[in-house]
């Protein structure tokens, strides 16, 4: 059995098996090569006509081994590239989440600042109001609204806040000098003695008892002034602690 190859748009051949196995081994002729019997006049591929016993295709081509060398190594940078960029990644990310942190910790701080500022300035108006040669019954008003106000704006100091303490302690001495006030009033021409179980909270402030049981309004700017030292305390621990 004999075949004609179709090829460079002119016809080949004939050939026998035998030639066509040895040119598609060699490379010399591609199995998708036209052909057709020297008895048929359809031309189809080689590889679907040829014996199949006698069918071949074309030879493996050979490893470049260099090539291979060259390709692995390529594939391994581009692994360590990789390797080194996630790991940067990564540590961009921790440095990222740290810087996070950073600015939320500043800014938590700066919020507690200005929430103490916003106390202290309620009481420092409070404080300026002692020396406007106030009546008891107005002070008494301003004593309660600061009291209102200051517990409004404490609630929005953590609970472990520092300066919490010294903020209450402040406005209970804003509240004992009007307490003591009450006791030692005269301004409607009678006195009420301070009793006897309310003294040792007032000499803490160094109230003297005058001999005729009535300590006067002067005592009560002894507790007012232990008030404002406290206070001048507490406004420089603010402003120290809110500077950068």
């Amino acid at each position: 059995m004999n075949f004609f190859l179709w090829v460079d748009g002119a016809e080949h051949g004939p050939y026998d098996v035998e030639t066509l196995r040895t040119a598609i081994l060699s490379g010399d002729t591609s199995p998708k090569t036209l052909a057709r019997q020297d008895s048929g006049k359809e031309w189809k591929p080689l590889d679907t006509i040829l014996p199949a016993q006698s069918r071949a295709t074309s030879p493996p081509r050979p490893i470049n081994l260099r090539a291979a060398a060259v390709g692995l190594a390529a594939l391994l940078c581009v692994a360590a590239a990789w390797k080194g960029l996630t790991a940067f990644s990564t540590q961009a990310q921790a440095k990222a989440a740290l810087q996070k942190e950073v600015a939320a910790e500043a800014q938590r701080k700066k919020a507690i600042a200005a929430t103490l500022a916003e106390a202290v300035t309620l009481l420092k108006k409070l404080e300026s109001a002692t020396v406007a040669g106030l009546k008891l019954q107005e002070y008494s008003v301003r004593v309660v609204d600061t009291k209102v106000a200051l517990d409004a704006v404490m609630e929005r100091l953590p609970a472990g806040e520092p300066h919490r303490d010294a903020l209450s302690a402040i406005m209970a001495t804003f509240l004992d000098a009007r307490e003591f006030w009450s006791w030692t009033n005269r301004e409607y021409s009678w006195v009420i003695n301070v009793p006897e179980s309310a003294w040792d909270k007032y000499k803490a402030y160094g109230v003297k008892i005058a001999s005729n049981g009535n300590s006067g309004t002067e005592n009560i700017r002894v507790i007012w002034q232990a008030a404002s030292s406290a206070l001048s305390e507490l406004d420089s621990e603010v402003k120290s602690s809110a500077a950068p």
